[in-house]
Order: structure tokens, then C-alpha cells, then sequence
């Protein structure tokens, strides 16, 4: 044979090869999962969920009138200032967190110092867009350049709309600067964001909620297990949703809650970062964020149950006048798949579902 003659079979076999392998990984591939909401002639809805293969789930419909817009997701990293928590450490829950957000098919978030977190809260507090942004800071100190003595864009920010998750330390109480120092900056945080006295505790020490929060039966669904309250807020707070668990002082471990001076919304994930369950505490507040829920979200539906191969079918009630919010989890301590789904209040005109 000759030279070329050889060059060419051996071409032939290695494209044979690598289609060969791409049948061998359809094959044993053949796992997926869909969802769909779907809207009839009338106006009704229904969830179509799809999988080839048995797994729990659970699905979440709930009402709001708060501001329930989709929302780009900020992370705050920034290793000039002071943390809680090793910036080893924020990298690995980061990269964590963002594999689970991809899980859910969410890549609208980006990570950002102290100064693009300036940035962005004034902008869009200024453009109107603040409604439209969301915060994750879980080192548990703020950077002084959104918060300290004589600033406060934070504030403007959730005055405007915007919509911030906390953990890793008492919110408000520390500011931190890019020399590495930190300030004591307020002793009753809870006056100042949500508008009660001492409603948000400060103890070091751990305090392990042992009784279910008011809205217990909806974290449960989700498979949260977070249950430190040592910087959790208080059962007094009216305007807020109790995922988690309470002490025996009436603190709660996963607290919803609405800013005082505004429209915006704080979550508080009351406990140092990470709590008792490491492995699942990222997963806890991806979930928080994914699922849409705010601080005055009325369940309709609760689904917690599970599935074979095939598809299943749910009636979804859809209000008239508040935004509804449709959750899709599959899986269990960490999630493998979801998906959320917004109904907007006025449902009778098309292309109101997103």
C-alpha cells in the first residue's frame, strides 16, 4: 500500500472513532428533564414537567405584590477588604454557587469589588433600575464605600427597589475599609433597615434555631437546612417570610424581610458563613435567590413529591392582580435541576409569562 493510501485509512478509522464515540456518549447519556408552563385559550395555566427519569421534586407557585423583577445578580469579592471569612475560602463557595446557578441554567450574576458595587447601586438607584439588581455579600462586614458614617448608598439602593442577601456576619453592625481595618458602625441595625427595635440579633456565640419558623413548611420544601440564628432577626418584624428555623428568643435562621425606608428587601441568612451544614449552605442560598420568593409571598401551591420516567401534569393558579411565581426544583439536598417561572399581574394580554 501505498503512503497515501495509508494516511487515508487511517483518517477514515479515527473519524470513525471519534463518530463512534459521539454515538457511545449519546447512548449512555440519555438522560434529560424539561418544564414548561403553559397557557391555554382561556387564560389558565399548567406545568408540564418532563424527565426520563424518576426524581423528586417540588414545585412552588406563590403571589406577591412586592417587586418580583428578574433581577441580575451581584457577588461581592474584594480581597483589599476585611472579611469573616478567608478569601480562600469566599473563592471555593463561590465557584460552588456558581456551578449551581448554572444547574439552573442562571448566568445573569457577575462578581464585583467595592468600587463596581458603588457603581452600581448608584446608577441604578439614580437610572430607576435598582429593581432590577440584587446583591449577595456573605463576608459578613460592609466595604465603606456603599455604607459607613457619612454615606449611605446602600440605603438609597433599597430605598429604590434593590433586593440584598446577607450573610457571615450581623448585618450593618461592622464597615470595612481598603486599609484592612473595620469600624463599629451600628448598634441597632434593626431600627435603621427594618424598622424594630433590636430586631436583629448579635451573639457570636452559635445559636441553633430548634423549632420551625412561621413559614417553615415552604423551606422544608425546598430541602433548606440552615438553621443558625445568632444574627437572625427577630419574630417581630411584620413584613418578612420565615424559611427556616427559630431560638428559643425568637430569632430566625432564614428571614425575608422589607426595608423600611423603601420598596427594597433584605434576606438574612442568620448565622456565620459557612453555618453547621457546610456542605449545603451555598446551596440553601441559591435556592433562596432561584426560587423568587419575597417578603410577603402568599403560597398557592406546594408540591413536594416525586416522579417516575414521563411526564406529569399540574393545574398552577395564576392571580389577576399580583405577580405570580412559579419554582421548579428537582432533587434534594442539592438541587440537579430548576427553574423559575414569572406570570405577570395582568395575565390577559400574550407573552405575559417569562
Amino acid at each position: 500500500m501505498k503512503r497515501a493510501d495509508s494516511v487515508i485509512v487511517i483518517s477514515i478509522l479515527v473519524v470513525a472513532v471519534i463518530l463512534l464515540g459521539e454515538v457511545l456518549v449519546y447512548v449512555s447519556s440519555p438522560y434529560y428533564h424539561e418544564t414548561e408552563l403553559i397557557e391555554d385559550e382561556a387564560g389558565g395555566y399548567s406545568l408540564n414537567i418532563s424527565s426520563s427519569y424518576a426524581t423528586d421534586y417540588t414545585v412552588i407557585t406563590s403571589e406577591t405584590e412586592a417587586n418580583a423583577n428578574e433581577r441580575h445578580l451581584f457577588i461581592y469579592r474584594d480581597m483589599a477588604y476585611p472579611s469573616m471569612l478567608d478569601y480562600d475560602a469566599i473563592d471555593t463557595w463561590i465557584d460552588r454557587m456558581k456551578a449551581e446557578l448554572e444547574v439552573a441554567g442562571f448566568s445573569s450574576y457577575t462578581v464585583v469589588d467595592a468600587d463596581a458595587l458603588q457603581y452600581i447601586m448608584d446608577a441604578s438607584s439614580e437610572s430607576g433600575k435598582a429593581t432590577n439588581t440584587s446583591v449577595l455579600i456573605f463576608t459578613g462586614i460592609l466595604p465603606d464605600t456603599v455604607y459607613g458614617i457619612n454615606v449611605s448608598i446602600l440605603e438609597d439602593w433599597l430605598a429604590a427597589g434593590g433586593f440584598l442577601y446577607w450573610t457571615g456576619g450581623s448585618f450593618a453592625k461592622y464597615v470595612g475599609h481598603s486599609d484592612g481595618s473595620v469600624d463599629f458602625m451600628e448598634a441597632d441595625p434593626g431600627s435603621r433597615f427594618l424598622g424594630v427595635p433590636w430586631s436583629i440579633n448579635d451573639r457570636d456565640d452559635t445559636i441553633v434555631g430548634n423549632s420551625p419558623s412561621e413559614d417553615r413548611g415552604i423551606g422544608e420544601a425546598m430541602n433548606i437546612y440552615y438553621a443558625q440564628c445568632n444574627y437572625g432577626v427577630s419574630s417581630d418584624v411584620e413584613d418578612a417570610l420565615f424559611l427556616g428555623l427559630v431560638s428559643d428568643d425568637g430569632y430566625n435562621s432564614i428571614s425575608l424581610c422589607k426595608y423600611a425606608g423603601g420598596s427594597g428587601q433584605i434576606a438574612i441568612f442568620g448565622g456565620k458563613f459557612p453555618p453547621d451544614v457546610k456542605d449545603t449552605a451555598y446551596s440553601n442560598i441559591v435556592k433562596v435567590i432561584m426560587s423568587g420568593l419575597c417578603y410577603d409571598s402568599r403560597v398557592t401551591l406546594l408540591e413536594d413529591s416525586s416522579k417516575g420516567p414521563g411526564s406529569i401534569n399540574l393545574e398552577i393558579p395564576v392571580s389577576s392582580d399580583r405577580c405570580t411565581l412559579v419554582y421548579v426544583l428537582f432533587g434534594g439536598m442539592i438541587g440537579t435541576y430548576s427553574h423559575l417561572w414569572r406570570v405577570d399581574a395582568d395575565v390577559s394580554s400574550p407573552g405575559a409569562r417569562h
